[in-house]
């Protein structure tokens, strides 16, 4: 079930399609709607959580790791930047959860080719929570 997440930050010029489809795909994440995330996912995904001691590998794991995160609402997201080259990309900028915590983070991602219609190979997420101060 997805909710209302006041998103600000990068602005899209219009001519950069994977700029948009990153932050649409990080909106997604922080809405919570898990049947665009997974729709956007190749069937082999990865994805690595720096500072957790696993890896998710796998569509499979993927949605159940999605599933597990849905207590875990967001109120806002602030990107600082988004950036894409051929198939790579990254997203950075800070999350703030309903409970009042707030997070930095920048993700790494893999594309599986540089076609408009490349699904996401890899991601790497680093996320930090930030003091009750930061702004």
């Amino acid at each position: 079930m997805t909710h209302t997440v006041e998103i600000t930050g990068v602005e899209d010029c219009g001519n950069a399609p994977k700029k948009q489809w990153l932050k649409s795909f990080n909106e997604a994440f922080a809405t919570g709607d898990t049947t665009y995330i997974l729709d956007q996912v190749a069937d082999d995904v990865t994805w690595r959580i720096i500072g957790e001691s696993y890896t998710i590998q796998g569509k499979t794991a993927f949605a159940e790791e999605l599933k597990a995160m849905t207590e875990y609402k967001v109120s806002g997201m602030h990107f600082d930047q988004i950036i894409t080259h051929g198939s790579t990309g990254s997203a950075n900028g800070t999350v703030l959860m309903q409970n009042g915590r707030k997070y930095g983070f920048c993700d790494v991602y893999l594309f599986t080719g540089a076609g408009k219609k490349a699904r996401l190979k890899e991601i790497t997420s680093y996320v930090i929570l930030l003091p009750s101060n930061s702004s």
